[in-house]
């Protein structure tokens, strides 16, 4: 029987079921898809997860569900995420600049190699190229008024010191709270995704385990039908139950 994992059930020249997955992430317009489903519950993400259903049904593949597909284009995305934070935290610019870097990469997440030519063409390079051209705005406009603005006279400077000190103040006491309650939330959301994650790799544990579980029950049930005594397969799968099949 061939193995029920992603990367290992292709067969008799079948792809397997990541081969499958990265072709369909790799047609135009399907990767910007997904980074737009992944924060979101509805239409847009039954819709991309049916379309990844199909193709692998297309290609003979019928053992996942739509359950399995999601937490797998969860996992993806997050161990893709944790590698671009590390590599930025690091300063690095290519996950290969170095051979530790590289198997520190290939470790958390095997398929950033191909991921990345996947990904960063529409999700990364577009919110770095978004905040860089904030930037070079909150520059001009910078410029632009103090080029505008009038020279002020020193008597009216040193009138109005202690008023202009205090309204610098008042807003940067307004800000300072401000970014603490932004930071307050952010945290909170980090932690409500961890919260989502950590349960959607239980679901893919017990997934698994069930596999497993199926598997040895097709061998037991195979080996009875051989003509194998129960005693003989209680000894061969001790994990099986003599009544599994009463």
């Amino acid at each position: 029987m061939a193995s029920m994992y992603w990367d290992e059930d292709g067969a008799e020249g079948r792809p397997s079921s990541m081969d499958v997955l990265l072709q369909f992430l790799s047609v135009p317009g399907n990767a910007e898809r997904w980074l737009k489903a992944a924060a979101v519950r509805d239409g847009t993400r039954v819709a991309l997860i049916d379309d990844i259903y199909e193709s692998l049904v297309d290609q003979g593949i019928t053992h996942h569900t739509r359950g399995n597909i999601d937490v797998k284009l969860w996992s993806l995305l997050h161990s893709f995420q944790k590698v671009e934070h590390w590599l930025r935290k690091k300063e690095l610019r290519r996950f290969d600049d170095n051979d530790k870097a590289k198997r520190k990469v290939l470790k958390a997440c095997p398929y950033y190699p191909e991921l990345v030519r996947l990904l960063r063409p529409t999700g990364c390079a577009s919110t770095s190229k978004s905040k860089a051209h904030r930037r070079d705005t909150m520059s001009t406009n910078d410029s632009v008024r103090s080029d505008n603005e009038p020279p002020e006279v020193a008597s009216k400077r040193v009138h109005t010191r202690g008023k202009s000190d205090t309204t610098k103040r008042t807003k940067l006491d307004h800000h300072s709270d401000q970014v603490g309650a932004g930071n307050a939330q952010q945290t909170s959301l980090w932690e409500a995704e961890e919260d989502v994650r950590r349960e959607l790799y239980k679901v893919e544990l017990q997934a698994k385990r069930d596999e497993a579980i199926c598997v040895r029950m097709k061998a037991c049930k195979e080996l009875l039908e051989l003509g194998v005594s129960v005693a003989e397969v209680d000894r061969l799968m001790p994990l099986w139950k003599s009544n599994a099949y009463i």
